[in-house]
């Protein structure tokens, strides 16, 4: 898991996006009070739009 999003920075990462090798997915983790700051990042492991696929994964 990467920061997001990742293809504009780059033409590398663009191929890994467009070559579907690489998913870009937004999640908004965290509550109304964190979701807009890094204090989001500690939201991650309880948003199912993260933890699920990082499970199904690994």
């Amino acid at each position: 898991m990467l920061g997001y999003p990742l293809k504009d920075i780059g033409r590398n990462y663009e191929k890994l996006v467009d070559g579907e090798e690489l998913r870009e997915t937004p999640i908004k983790a965290g509550n109304a009070f964190t979701f807009w700051n890094p204090l989001s990042h500690n939201g991650y492991w309880k948003d199912d739009d993260f933890y699920r696929p990082v499970a199904r994964f690994l």
